[in-house]
């Protein structure tokens, strides 16, 4: 499974997350993984 972590107030950030998850989505170790994504507001 994998946890991803995401600071939702760094809104300049937010797409390099996505990019940053996709690519680890596409590992193939990863590629049918659980996936739990939380939306940090702090």
């Amino acid at each position: 499974g994998l946890i991803f972590v995401v600071d939702s107030n760094d809104r300049e950030r937010i797409g390099e997350a996505r990019e940053e998850l996709m690519r680890m989505l596409a590992e193939d170790e990863l590629r049918d993984a659980v996936l739990l994504i939380f939306a940090n507001k702090q």
